[in-house]
């Protein structure tokens, strides 16, 4: 057994460098992963847009494509705001266990 693993076996309340170093890795994919997603739904609320624009285009009524299009706006944004809030709720718990394991030490 080397000194710093004798060192962060003794200390208590300290994690590993390399543990701290796979959780900030985790973060770091998370934050990636959450960026994808809000293009993806950015893209998907584009298309539904255009759908039912396209759908209320083809309906009676000048209100309707108007009516339409609020409806599709406010669910699509409820379903990006979810999303948010739950990448969000991710990173923060993948950031608290690593902020736990204190300060990096190298080696």
């Amino acid at each position: 057994m080397s000194v710093s693993e004798a060192f962060e076996g003794a200390v208590p309340g300290r994690m590993p460098a390399r543990r701290v170093w796979e959780l900030r890795q985790q973060v770091r994919a998370l934050e990636a992963e959450r960026e994808e997603l809000v293009e993806e739904l950015a893209e998907l609320r584009s298309q539904l847009i255009g759908a039912y624009q396209r759908l209320a285009a083809g309906a009676a009524g000048p209100d309707v494509p108007n009516r339409l299009l609020r409806l599709v706006c406010d669910e699509a944004n409820r379903i990006r705001l979810e999303a948010l809030r739950y990448a969000q709720k991710v990173e923060y718990e993948a950031r608290s266990q690593s902020w736990r394991a204190g300060p990096v030490s190298e080696g």
